[in-house]
C-alpha cells in the first residue's frame, strides 16, 4: 500500500523586530497601544525599515541607509535612529516618538504586519496579515463585529497595514525598472563616503550626512528619474544625492 507524502504545517516567519505571530482571524481580540506609547520592540530598535514613498518625508528627520546582504545585488532601505546598537534617540522620556519627527510607517502598524508563509521548506507566493501573539487578550480590542463585519478601527488599520504592504514590494522589486535594481545601479556611479552625526540624548533629532554621489539625470535609471523629478521639478542640474 502507497504511502500518502507528509506535508509539513505552514510557518510563519516574523519580520524584523517582530518576536512571534500568529494568522489573524476573526475572533481575536488586540491590544492595540494606546495613544502615542510606544511598543516595547521599537524603543530599541536600530535601523528601522522604510518605504519608497516614505523617501521624502522621512529624510527631513533620519539618515537614510541602503543595506545590502548579497554583495551590492539588492539593498534594503533603512532609517537610523541612533549610531549605537540597540539606540533610539527619538524615544523620548515618556516613551512616546519624538512629536517633531515623523514616525515611520513600520511603527505605526504594530502590532499587525504581513508574513511570509512557509510551505515545505519554500515561501509562498501570497502574504498573510498576522498580529504579534503577545498582543492576543481577551481584554483586547474587538477587530470585528458579531455579524463578521470589520470595526472602523481595524479598517484604519487594515488600510495602513495593505497600503504599507504594496509600497514595500514597489521597493523590494527585483525586475528590470524596479526600485532595488535601480539602486544597485545608482551605487555604481562614484564612490560614496557618508558620515552620520546624531544628537547624544533621547529625543535629538539632530542629523548631518556628507558625501556625494552624483550623476546627470539622464544617467540614471527611470525610477531615480521620476523621483528626482517629483522632488526637484524645476532643476535640470546634475543630481548632489547628498550634502552637508
Amino acid at each position: 500500500m502507497a504511502s500518502t507524502p507528509e506535508t509539513t504545517t505552514p510557518q510563519i516567519k516574523p519580520p524584523y523586530g517582530f518576536q512571534e505571530v500568529v494568522a489573524l482571524t476573526k475572533t481575536h481580540r488586540v491590544l492595540l497601544p494606546k495613544g502615542t506609547a510606544l511598543p516595547m520592540t521599537f524603543r530599541n530598535m536600530n535601523p528601522i525599515p522604510v518605504s519608497y514613498t516614505e523617501f521624502p518625508i522621512a529624510a527631513r528627520d533620519y539618515p537614510l541607509v541602503f543595506i545590502s546582504g548579497d554583495q551590492g545585488k539588492t539593498f534594503t532601505p533603512m532609517l537610523v535612529t541612533g549610531l549605537a546598537s540597540q539606540q533610539n534617540l527619538f524615544v523620548m522620556w515618556d516613551n512616546t516618538w519624538d512629536r517633531r519627527a515623523y514616525v515611520p510607517a513600520y511603527v505605526r502598524r504594530y502590532p499587525f504586519c504581513m508574513t511570509r508563509v512557509m510551505v515545505d521548506g519554500k515561501e509562498a507566493p501570497e502574504r498573510v496579515a498576522s498580529v504579534e501573539k503577545i498582543a492576543i487578550n481577551d481584554k483586547g480590542e474587538k477587530l470585528f463585529d458579531d455579524k463578521g463585519e470589520a470595526t472602523t478601527e481595524w479598517e484604519n488599520r487594515q488600510k495602513l497595514l495593505f497600503e504599507y504592504e504594496a509600497d514595500l514590494a514597489r521597493t523590494e522589486a527585483r525586475e528590470p525598472g524596479g526600485y532595488t535594481p535601480a539602486l544597485a545601479a545608482f551605487n555604481d556611479f562614484n564612490d560614496w563616503s557618508p558620515r552620520f552625526e546624531m544628537g547624544d540624548h533621547p529625543g535629538s533629532s539632530i542629523s548631518r550626512c556628507s558625501g556625494s554621489k552624483v550623476s546627470t539625470q539622464a544617467a540614471m535609471p527611470a525610477i531615480w528619474r521620476s523621483l528626482h523629478t517629483a522632488l526637484y521639478p524645476r532643476s535640470f542640474a546634475p543630481l548632489q544625492a547628498a550634502r552637508e
